[in-house]
């Protein structure tokens, strides 16, 4: 009776072991198909955005240094712009110089022909 029980132990616990080797394999298949479910869905929900992201990334850089060289350019107008002002401003301040000078020359003229 005792060997018996024995045998009848031996062969629950090598069923238990199948049982338990069983459930691990498809534990790990389990994770496997879970793994592959979820890179699944990262690349067809998440990859597309972050292409967009970097598409979107590189074309702000890009504008960012269109912008810059219109900024470049805006301060070499405005550079030329002054010179042209500074230069304008000597040569107004020349023709003041010299309508002054004509108008005391005319003044001088007239206070001497004056009788």
């Amino acid at each position: 009776m005792m060997q018996k029980s024995i045998m009848w132990l031996k062969e629950h616990i090598a069923l238990l072991a199948s049982l338990v080797t069983v459930t691990a394999v498809m534990g790990s298949g389990l994770f496997v198909f879970v793994t592959d479910r979820v890179t699944a869905q990262i690349n067809e929900q998440v990859m597309p955005s972050l292409i967009t992201n970097r598409n979107d990334i590189h074309t702000v850089k890009k504008d960012i240094k269109e912008i810059k060289g219109d900024i470049r350019d805006i301060r070499e107008d405005i550079k030329t712009l002054d010179k042209k002002v500074s230069d304008n401003g000597a040569n107004l301040s020349w023709i003041r110089g010299y309508l002054e000078r004509e108008h005391r020359k005319k003044n001088d003229q007239a206070l001497h022909t004056a009788p």
